[in-house]
């Protein structure tokens, strides 16, 4: 991977601000979110739903507008506000419960295996792309477990495959995106690497957090 031999030095330093700008906003991205996860005890119960639903149509929204700015920064921002708004809940419930140490063990490994991997695509220099072909079949799958599961609940031991191949996932999809970031996204889609990054990491600390928990139940 890495910059090809023949690009000159200006567009070699346009590409380096590219992805400060990416990983800049992805950072804030990460900030709003937490704002929202500390508000979300303050969410009724029955706007759980309508938030979650909300932060979807959001998300979409974000894609529509990710090169108009600066509609695709409040997007961007409005979209991980109620993200962190509908994990919230979540959140407080495992603080009432005394089991604040497994979120932060679980964000604390999440952190650790997101820098590392980012890392490794950036020293290491290999191209990712090529699992682009099996990330999104595999999540499609991933999902439609998800929904059943809400109708034909998982055995014990199939959730935790479930819970392992979801995390796997992600990070295979980190590795992906880093790559996509670095080498192939166009400089005025800083937005969407932003996003697809914070949804990169929010979603492998939800998946790292329930084995976790699991684990602590066990």
């Amino acid at each position: 991977m890495g910059f090809p031999a023949t690009m000159s030095a200006e567009l070699i330093s346009q590409r380096a601000e590219f992805i400060k700008k990416v990983y800049s906003f992805f950072l804030a991205s990460l900030m709003v979110a937490g704002l929202g996860v500390s508000l979300g005890p303050q969410v009724p119960a029955g706007m759980t739903l309508f938030i979650w639903l909300a932060s979807l149509a959001m998300l979409v929204f974000c894609y529509v507008v990710r090169r108009s700015e600066p509609i695709n920064i409040v997007a961007l921002f409005g979209f991980t506000f109620l993200s962190g708004l509908s994990i919230g809940p979540l959140i407080h419930s495992l603080d009432m419960a005394g089991l604040m140490p497994v979120v932060y063990q679980a964000l604390g490994i999440t952190i650790g295996v997101f820098v590392g991997l980012t890392l490794y695509v950036f020293i290491a220099k290999e191209d990712f792309s090529w699992l682009g072909a099996f990330l999104f079949p595999a999540l499609i799958g991933l999902l439609l477990v998800s929904v059943m599961s809400w109708f034909w609940p998982l055995s014990s031991g199939a959730y935790k495959i479930y819970l392992g191949f979801g995390t796997l996932l992600f990070v295979a999809y980190i590795l992906y995106d880093t790559s996509m970031i670095v080498t192939r996204y166009p400089d005025d889609e800083y937005v969407t690497g932003a996003i697809e990054l914070y949804l990169d990491f929010i979603n492998l600390f939800l998946f790292i957090l329930r084995l976790l928990l699991l684990n602590d139940d066990d």
